[in-house]
């Protein structure tokens, strides 16, 4: 009589099916996790240029107007903090938006995200308004702005940074 020991194949491909299983539910929420750190990073940011936008208007006698990072002259930034899209790994790029198109002191920071290739990745971006809004559209790759002029808060994103981002006031 011949023992042998080892596994069937049928063994094998069941294991490699349960394997699989595991990993499409395992995934799927390491990467929703994965773009909520990238979110963080965002928010931080967003967070650091508006204290400096505050601290512009402050020494612009209480207007936004030309408070903004250049992004193409990094010399001639008004803002008195680097552009955070120059950190070595930034995952995106940031535009400041103040004064023209707007009547008031209102400003808006958009946060579009970086693709690997350096250009920016469709339908991922964070927005942040005060007394203005930049509506992320209905095809999740573009922004509307809008003068308000209520000196309140206003966040949108697209849909996979909505339930990250605060509430508007």
């Amino acid at each position: 009589m011949k023992t042998t020991q080892g596994f069937t194949l049928l063994e094998l491909i069941i294991v490699i099916i349960i394997v699989g299983v595991l990993a499409s539910i395992a995934l799927p929420k390491l990467f929703s996790v994965v773009e909520g750190s990238r979110a963080a990073e965002a928010l931080a940011a967003i967070s650091s240029i508006r204290s400096s936008m505050e601290r512009c208007y402050l020494m612009s006698n209480g207007t936004y107007f030309g408070c903004q990072i250049n992004t193409y002259a990094p010399t001639n930034d008004s803002l008195d903090i680097e552009n955070p899209e120059k950190s070595p790994g930034a995952h995106f790029r940031y535009l400041v938006t103040s004064g023209a198109p707007f009547t008031r002191n209102d400003y808006v920071i958009i946060s579009i995200r970086n693709a690997v290739d350096g250009g920016t990745h469709q339908g991922k971006m964070i927005n942040f308004g005060l007394g203005a809004r930049a509506r992320v559209n209905a095809d999740q790759v573009s922004y509307t702005l809008e003068y308000v002029g209520d000196d309140k808060i206003y966040w949108d994103a697209s849909d996979i940074y909505k339930g990250l981002i605060p509430k508007s006031n």
